[in-house]
């Protein structure tokens, strides 16, 4: 009996001593699995989890910069916008995409800043969840992303843009810090406040039909003193010679419609070949014409860090794809209110039957311009554009 008792004690000691020791056993794991966290937080890895991690992060940081790049390709292409259905105020063909109207005439369609930060971001967000199966592809199933809860915040400065991107990333079960960032040295933030600023000018000013109607007064001028095919000469107030006062001044004329197209072209691409920046405008007195053009400044400011003073290099104007003169009216000469108008100021007979008639040619055209900023650092070019009218030798509407 007492054997049997001392047994039992034996037994519920030895018991009791395996629940110390479970008990230990629990306290121990407890506390490195605290340990573990701790080093987690503290970013203390083990050495293959660590290296891995830095390898996810540096590759998607990398991955992200292409997203970045390929975005602000198309953002400056297309002058703030994404897509030709975004444009609000329409758009013509240059380079075989579409460039968004920014001025029509004395009216503005500025897209705001904040339109086009959102703009970055969506398409960012858009290119990194479209490439999921080849982010998932190239990192294996130790490696999650989940990329519903991808966002994308951008900072736009004036010589780079700041991106916060927030892409939740566990590595064997380990989370990477978010968000990535990087930046961008860009000069689109300098670039979009030039081009604001140039728009809001040249909706007061008019530069392009100033300096157009400039050189088509001109244009006899430098035909006869210039043998410049790029400036040629065009009808604007001549005296005619007819054999008869009843003879009609239409069979006179020698310039077809076609061929006063062709040369208003040279013209205009004169007027915005020969534009100085920031400089006042040269003088040119006792020239008897006014061959070079000058932008001082944009609504009051200078932006000599995107284009140095005096000839265009990274500001340039263009003409777009497949650019022809369309004439709003048609070339006749009459009493109504024809391209050509023929004021009868002299009209008198002479042994010959002879008349002589003052005429005056009133063009009356629209022209798309396209403004180009070069980003020095991306080596590409801002576009955006501007519809530029002249109504009877004025600048006109739209």
């Amino acid at each position: 009996m007492l054997l049997r008792k001392k047994a039992q004690i034996e037994f519920i000691y030895i018991l009791a001593i395996i629940g110390v020791l479970v008990m230990l056993v629990s306290l121990s794991y407890f506390k490195e699995s605290n340990l573990s966290r701790d080093h987690v937080s503290e970013g203390k890895l083990p050495a293959n989890v660590e290296e891995e991690m830095k390898l996810v992060k540096d590759s998607m940081i990398n991955f992200m910069r292409k997203a970045a790049y390929e975005t602000l390709k198309i953002v400056e292409m297309r002058g703030g916008y994404l897509e030709q259905d975004e444009f609000e105020a329409g758009s013509f063909i240059f380079m075989n995409d579409n460039v968004p109207y920014w001025v029509k005439c004395d009216t503005t369609y500025i897209p705001s800043e904040d339109e086009v930060k959102s703009r970055i971001e969506k398409k960012i967000k858009e290119y990194i969840q479209t490439h999921r199966d080849e982010i998932e592809n190239i990192f294996g199933k130790n490696v999650f992303f989940d990329l519903n809860n991808t966002r994308v915040e951008a900072n736009i400065l004036d010589n780079k843009i700041n991106f916060n991107i927030y892409l939740p990333t566990t590595v064997r079960g380990y989370s990477i810090e978010q968000p990535y960032t990087f930046s961008m040295t860009t000069e689109f933030g300098r670039i979009y406040d030039f081009a604001r600023d140039f728009a809001i000018s040249q909706s007061k000013e008019r530069y392009f039909e100033y300096f157009t109607l400039a050189s088509i007064y001109t244009s006899a001028i430098i035909g006869k003193i210039e043998t410049d095919e790029a400036h040629p000469s065009l009808p604007v107030l001549e005296d005619l010679l007819s054999h008869r006062c009843t003879e009609g001044i239409e069979e006179r004329i020698d310039r077809s419609k076609d061929m006063l197209s062709e040369y208003l072209e040279k013209v205009i691409k004169h007027a915005l070949t020969n534009v100085l920046w920031w400089v006042p405008m040269p003088d040119q007195s006792g020239t008897n014409y006014t061959k070079t053009f000058s932008i001082e400044s944009v609504n009051g400011k200078k932006y000599t860090d995107l284009n140095e003073p005096g000839p265009r290099y990274n500001i340039t104007f263009t003409l777009p794809d497949n650019f022809s003169i369309n004439f709003n009216k048609e070339i006749h000469v009459g009493l109504s209110d024809p391209l050509v108008y023929i004021e009868r100021t002299t009209c008198s007979k002479t042994n010959f039957d002879a008349c002589i008639r003052t005429y005056s040619f009133d063009y009356d055209f629209t022209f798309p311009v396209n403004v180009r900023v070069k980003d020095k650092f991306l080596n590409q070019y801002f576009n955006f554009g501007v519809m530029s009218s002249i109504k009877n030798m004025l600048p006109g509407g739209c």
